[in-house]
């Protein structure tokens, strides 16, 4: 089979398009997808064919010999549904856990991810044009990175957001498996390694930074100190960060200064918290005829439901909050000390004690509604630290849009679900550095980050 190669589109005597950045925060058990046109606001594209939706299931089913993507299979039906696609994107082809899906699916995790972020590309940008008209994109990814030190995981995730570029015309619903790995295999082969970014227009962002630049750009943010701790399904992510909004350094990016002190990943978020509950569901009742799949899904969807903290699975299990707690403290614990580990590496980052006597604790993500979770990052990193936690921080210079049936809809009280896509979607690719200016970008060299920060509080009177 000949290899697919991209095409480099003429520029010249094109007519004039829209620009769009499109921001994918790729999840491990849902991916928020929002486009900004250059200058513009950002709207929500939902998925197709899931009713009120907003996050796309970052799932692959296999079914009959075809793959379809972002869907959830019925209970009654044969299909296998493939997840935590993102987590084993993060890890070698050649670890165990990514072997043993291999022999279930036929294909490596990776190549699911790219077959599946192809599929979300085009079903997106074929809407957006729809309703925009034609349009020049670029696509930008979050990936679990706290800093370019992990270089081979950052080179995983920016390989599938490549290939799933040059797949991304062929990607459909029901896409014959033999045909979807033949055509991934084929844009592996002609594009080993993604090319330089100058010379393409997909790009790769830290969750931990696509926060932080979601917060700063709509304006939602007061002056002081912030952590922002980011819990999804398979990661806690932490950055933490000064904002000064009467710092005019550089009107044209933001109004006020950001500097980024430390951020951090940690593979442990609402997944491990549900496999925690699940064995105390186990105990509880031992002859409880589900499987472990049936019983997180159960676990996920009283999370959901519950008002008071309590857990229900069936009718035979009913968890008090007290349980709910017990049950996920170990898993709290994890993600408290690495809060205080981030935190810490920010406090000596700037080595003034004086100036941490307050903290906004920004909490996003799905996992930061369960009351558990809450009340861990309520503890304080440090004694003489007042703490808050706070969610209504979070608001949207313009209400969210939602793209539906080609028009603009509003949509409310979802704003912390999609800070992480609103930072990706900022980005409008000009140049190989990522963002501007170098104070809000913790990708660069530390002496150039924090250096503004070194100077007396007289300064920032």
């Amino acid at each position: 089979m000949t290899p697919l190669r991209f095409k480099r589109r003429a520029t010249e005597n094109r007519p004039s398009r829209t620009r769009v950045t499109l921001g994918i925060d790729f999840g491990t058990s849902q991916t928020k997808v929002m486009f900004r046109q250059f200058d513009g606001d950002a709207s929500i594209i939902v998925p197709p064919g899931r009713g009120a939706d907003l996050c796309w299931p970052s799932t692959v089913v296999l079914r009959d010999g075809r793959f379809g993507f972002a869907e959830e299979p019925a209970s009654d039906s044969d299909a296998k549904a493939f997840r935590w696609i993102k987590m084993l994107l993060a890890e070698p082809e050649d670890s165990d856990a990514c072997r043993s899906m291999e022999q279930q699916c036929g294909c490596s995790p990776h190549c699911l991810a790219a077959l599946y972020l192809a599929y979300v590309m085009r079903n997106a940008r074929e809407r957006i044009v729809g309703h925009l008209g034609p349009c020049d994109f670029t696509y930008n990814l979050s990936a679990p990175l706290a800093d370019k030190s992990d270089i081979a995981r950052g080179q995983r995730f920016d390989q599938a957001l490549y290939w799933a570029s040059g797949l991304a015309d062929l990607a459909h619903q029901e896409w014959l498996c033999d045909d979807a790995i033949a055509a991934y295999e084929s844009v592996k082969q002609a594009h080993p390694t993604a090319p330089d970014p100058t010379v393409r227009d997909t790009f790769l962002f830290p969750e931990v930074h696509a926060a932080v630049a979601g917060l700063i750009r709509n304006n939602a943010l007061e002056d002081g100190h912030y952590a922002v701790v980011d819990i999804g399904a398979g990661t806690t992510d932490v950055s933490v960060f000064l904002f000064r909004r009467g710092i005019q350094d550089f009107d044209a990016f933001v109004n006020g200064q950001n500097a980024y002190f430390a951020a951090g990943v940690l593979p442990v978020a609402s997944n491990e918290a549900d496999k925690a509950i699940a064995r105390t569901v186990r105990e509880a009742a031992p002859a409880l005829a589900l499987d472990d799949e049936e019983v997180f899904a159960l676990i996920r969807g009283s999370k959901e439901r519950s008002e008071d903290g309590t857990i229900e699975v069936g009718d035979d299990v009913k968890l008090s909050e007290e349980e709910v707690a017990a049950a996920a403290a170990s898993v709290c614990e994890r993600m408290h000390a690495h809060y205080r580990r981030v935190w810490g590496e920010a406090y000596y980052m700037e080595k003034k004690a004086e100036n941490w006597s307050e903290l906004t604790v920004i909490m996003l993500g799905g996992g930061s509604l369960f009351q558990p979770f809450w009340v861990t990052f309520e503890r304080k990193p440090w004694d003489a630290i007042q703490t808050e936690i706070d969610q209504i921080q979070i608001v949207f210079t313009e209400p969210l849009m939602v793209l539906r049936k080609d028009k603009l809809v509003p949509v409310s009280d979802v704003d912390f679900m999609f800070t992480v896509a609103d930072g990706l979607s900022y980005h409008i690719a000009r140049t190989p550095k990522a963002w501007e200016p170098p104070e809000i970008d913790p990708m660069v060299e530390t002496e150039r980050t924090y250096e503004p920060l070194m100077r007396n509080d007289k300064d920032y009177d």
